[in-house]
């Protein structure tokens, strides 16, 4: 990657910026292998001498958007293990981070299945899960590894289903109308066993 992957130059942010968007923009109309470098140029209104400045190729600017997104994921799963928000809360914050980035979960997760991004993603979102849960939940730490596993799984693919049905639709559905369906449902999970 030639361009600094988090540069705080405007123009740099920018540039990489349109090129991301012009890229997944057209990741929703074409297969990846039918994109050029020349079309996220005309879909950025950029030319491809300044594409050439900041990526070596289109797999490097894949790379470096999902790097970003990844790292942003990082930042907000961390705040959200640091704070005592409510189970509202944290789908909440879920939940727009996934509004946000939907064009690009939907064309790397939902409808192309990108691997390593969803393992990463796996990742995470158990992990955030498995941290909210031992602190919000009495009854989970008394239970065995093996039968905390079983819940998160549960609720962890639960929360997958619900997010691809959402992804789908393109969002309509309000967050807040959303984020009280989901944790209404995490909640009965848990407090169904209590």
């Amino acid at each position: 990657m030639r361009a600094a992957p988090f540069s705080t130059d405007k123009r740099v942010c920018r540039t990489c910026s349109l090129l991301q968007k012009a890229y997944l923009n057209l990741l929703t109309q074409l297969p990846e292998e039918k994109i050029s470098v020349a079309a996220v140029c005309r879909g950025a209104d950029i030319n491809r001498s300044t594409f050439y400045q900041h990526y070596d190729d289109l797999a490097d600017l894949k790379d470096d958007l999902l790097v970003r997104f990844l790292n942003e994921v990082d930042v907000q799963c961390r705040i959200i293990k640091e704070q005592p928000l409510s189970s509202d809360q944290v789908m909440h914050l879920i939940l727009s981070m996934i509004q946000e980035h939907q064009v690009l979960l939907r064309v790397f997760v939902v409808e192309h299945t990108d691997t390593d991004l969803w393992n990463q993603l796996d990742r995470r979102i158990q992990d955030l899960f498995w941290s909210k849960l031992k602190q919000g939940s009495a009854y989970f730490a008394r239970l065995s590894s093996d039968e905390q596993q079983n819940i998160l799984l549960f609720l962890t693919y639960g929360f997958y289903a619900i997010f691809r049905r959402w992804i789908m639709s393109g969002c309509k559905e309000e967050i807040e109308s959303l984020t009280s369906t989901a944790t209404a449902l995490t909640n009965r999970c848990i407090k169904a066993e209590e």
